[in-house]
């Protein structure tokens, strides 16, 4: 399965840390936003569930706004004949004071139309905005005007007490007046309700408060806002945010496939699956991942896996135990417990991590175990730390101390070893491993199994559990994540590496949630193609068929979309479009797509070759022994590959290894006669074309080369990446970071790479 890592990007965002968000709505979170090509239904993101139904008229994500994020578009023309929108919510009701955000361009100044329409569901005379070409705004905003061809900002304040009415274009107040008090009921996004008015251009992002913010309020959103969509150069001079941001950024590897299990509590952010093998995350100090009636809890949560954990005799809810964060409260007496439900936990080598306030008694902390048939699990005969292995019972020299928060860590290496881990200090037991069947029924916390609950006392923070087990310096980033977060770094040893700074990310303030970017191709000029298979929006399968993928949506911002011969499907152990050279699959691309003749260009292609001999084509164009242009190709020859000009080849003298994923590279620089090729970013072979024909428009495709000699692809193409330009060294190198960390490639990147160690950032 190919591993997708990509450099996040976490940033604060103002929606949630100001009170009273009632809405919004964000373009760049595809998980929001149903429907392929043409929007149907988007989802808001404030808590409140005022999704719109019923979207039309909008593409996405077709294309993206300011190289950032992709938007929601309409290209509509006359409004009367414009029914676009993005949806409707009869249940919104917004009353005064409120304020309203939008951010997007219109691209078609020749006609006008509304970006949203607060109203009675009759229609009502309530309007609450209206936008024309020349930017004007009418009632009951009074008259004003601003650029209508330019990216926009735009906030619309209503105060009440003094009914006072603003309206800010991107920082600059250009409207203000009076009106009178009313309440509003359904709102319609990007149109007026039931008319044809629709707005013609992007909208990136809407939101709503029920709340009339303050001028520092406004100019933090306004700041996140044009820092996210890359138009802070739009704001007013002046704004406190025209030159830095208004939040800040860290970079955190994650992976495609996995929520970014990022915990966001106070100013502590630390992502558990930077480590592998991340089975189970227990996490007292994220409130979202508990349920509770008063101080007894009914479900403690898993944030690793997303598994459910039911809870048993009521565990207790305790606020402020340790350092001023939470814990659940397992009292042993009362067999309290949770019972994670998950039947995966049958590793040998698993490392457990905790942070626990013991306070009395003999009992387990964590592990897997079933009433009739033992597993693993830590505990605590009191005052030492206990091993349970299968069925029996190993006691250690490691004391714990009563009403001491501690960071407990261990492991069992699978044969006659046990190490303990208590703050950091690691000490070596052996043991005579027992029989057993390791095949458990679940994650016990609080105790060893269901009958057999001990008689302790004890406050679990958190607790982190791995498959394997971990090196010396993952451990002690876990460790050290644990202890700065708990407040209780000065119990690690002085030679711990986190004992005097923290492996976590830390930000000025508290806030509910995060959103990310990652860093995009996009940030290179001259992007001319860019198919993505880790993109669910842009390889979208067809309803009728779970696998088929009709369109392959560019990402480039040129609508050169894929369009499929003979049906190739989607692969989602490779997150990429599977081709069967028996069935003549492939895609073709609008003519002249692809650069041509002496044309510089920069190709980037992930593939995963199935090893069967050639030729097979993986992109191409041009007509053969006519203006063949040039293709790439598999050749008969080992596996290898070679960039193929008229009857020209190049090949690479290393080859693909069949099953593997791979990075194929082809440039060409255009007045030096030079094109290379190469695998996976070194071992690459250069030449000068001997043969320079004419400049063809047609017949490009992608997972074919030379569709008239059946050269077809054999195999998984994930991304493709071209550039109609030759691309310098820093420029090819972040190309090259990007698509090592996002498909797993990073150790194939050469010595002194300057992403060897990490993604480019954001």
């Amino acid at each position: 399965m190919a591993t997708v890592n990509l450099a996040k990007e976490v940033f604060l965002t103002p929606p949630l840390s100001i009170a009273g968000c009632a809405l919004w709505l964000d373009a760049a979170d595809p998980s929001t936003i149903t429907g392929t090509s043409s929007v149907t239904k988007v989802n808001d993101k404030s808590g409140n569930a005022v999704n719109l139904s019923n979207a039309t008229g909008y593409s996405y994500p077709n294309n993206t706004f300011n190289g950032t994020y992709p938007s929601f578009f309409s290209t509509n023309g006359a409004a009367s004949a414009s029914a676009a929108n993005l949806g409707y919510n009869a249940a919104f009701a917004l009353t005064m004071p409120f304020s309203l955000f939008f951010v997007g361009i219109q691209t078609n100044t020749g006609t006008f139309g509304y970006l949203c329409d607060a109203a009675p569901a009759s229609g009502g005379a309530n309007r609450i905005y209206t936008y024309t070409p020349s930017l004007t705004f009418s009632t009951p905003f009074g008259s004003g005007s601003a650029a209508s061809s330019t990216n926009f900002i735009i906030d619309i304040l209503y105060v009440t007490g003094t009914s006072a009415s603003s309206v800010f274009v991107n920082g600059s107040s250009y409207v203000t007046g009076t009106i009178g008090q009313f309440t509003c009921s359904g709102i319609t996004v990007a149109n007026r309700f039931s008319l044809n008015e629709g707005f013609p251009g992007h909208i990136c992002e809407v939101l709503a408060f029920n709340a009339g913010v303050t001028t520092t309020q406004r100019q933090q959103i306004e700041g996140y806002l044009a820092w996210k969509w890359g138009i802070q150069s739009s704001l007013v001079s002046g704004h406190p945010f025209a030159s830095s941001s208004p939040y800040q950024t860290s970079k955190v590897p994650y992976s495609i496939g996995n929520a970014v299990k990022a915990t966001l509590f106070g100013q502590y952010v630390f992502s558990s699956t930077t480590i592998a093998g991340c089975q189970l995350w227990m996490d007292a100090a994220d409130s979202t991942t508990i349920t509770r009636s008063g101080v007894n809890i009914t479900g403690w949560n898993d944030k690793a896996n997303l598994y459910t954990g039911t809870a048993t005799n009521s565990p207790q809810y305790n606020s402020n135990p340790i350092n001023g964060l939470p814990t659940i409260r397992f009292d042993g007496a009362s067999s309290r417990y949770v019972l994670i439900s998950a039947n995966n936990y049958n590793y040998s080598t698993m490392t457990y991590f905790m942070v626990i306030r013991w306070i009395s008694g003999s009992g387990g902390f964590m592990g897997t175990d079933t009433p009739g048939n033992y597993g693993r699990a830590l505990a605590v005969s009191s005052p030492n730390v206990q091993l349970l292995l299968y069925n029996q019972f190993y006691t250690t020299s490691v004391a714990l101390t009563a009403g001491q928060p501690c960071i407990l860590c261990g492991y069992f290496n699978g044969t006659t070893d046990f190490t303990v881990i208590l703050n950091g200090t690691q000490t070596l037991f052996s043991v005579a491993q027992a029989t057993g069947n390791t095949n458990t029924n679940g994650f016990n916390i609080g105790l060893f199994n269901p009958t057999n609950g001990g008689n302790h006392s004890f406050d679990m923070g958190e607790g982190l559990v791995y498959n394997s087990i971990l090196t010396d310096t993952q451990r002690q980033q876990v460790e050290g994540y644990l202890a700065w977060k708990w407040g209780i770094q000065s119990s690690l040893l002085t030679s711990h590496s986190y004992y005097t700074n923290s492996p976590i990310y830390t930000f000025p303030i508290s806030v509910t949630m995060a959103t990310t970017k990652t860093w995009s191709p996009l940030k290179v000029a001259g992007s001319a193609l860019w198919l993505d298979g880790a993109d669910p929006a842009a390889t979208g399968v067809q309803p009728a068929n779970s696998s088929i993928v009709s369109v392959w949506l560019d990402k480039s911002g040129n609508g050169s979309n894929a369009t499929a011969v003979n049906n190739p499907t989607y692969s989602s152990s490779a997150k990429g479009i599977n081709f069967t050279y028996s069935s003549s699959q492939y895609y073709t691309l609008p003519n002249g797509t692809l650069p041509y003749g002496d044309s510089s260009y920069s190709y980037f292609i992930i593939a995963n070759w199935t090893g069967n001999s050639g030729p097979y084509g993986i992109i191409g164009a041009g007509v053969l022994a006519t203006d063949q242009l040039w293709v790439i190709r598999n050749t008969t020859n080992a596996n290898t590959v070679a960039n193929y000009w008229y009857s020209d080849d190049i090949t690479t003298s290393t080859t693909m290894t069949p099953g593997q994923t791979t990075c194929i590279g082809a440039f060409y620089i255009s007045g030096k006669g030079l094109r290379s090729v190469w695998i996976n970013f070194s071992s690459g072979v250069s030449g000068n074309p001997a043969n320079n024909r004419n400049q063809p428009t047609t017949n490009c495709t992608i997972g074919a080369a030379v569709v008239s000699q059946s050269e077809y692809m054999s195999g998984t193409i994930s991304e493709v990446i071209v550039y109609n330009t030759s691309l310098s060294q820093t420029q090819r190198q972040q190309v090259e970071g990007y698509l090592a960390w996002k498909w797993g490639l990073q150790s194939s990147l050469p010595g002194g790479h300057p992403f060897i160690n990490f993604p480019p950032s954001p």
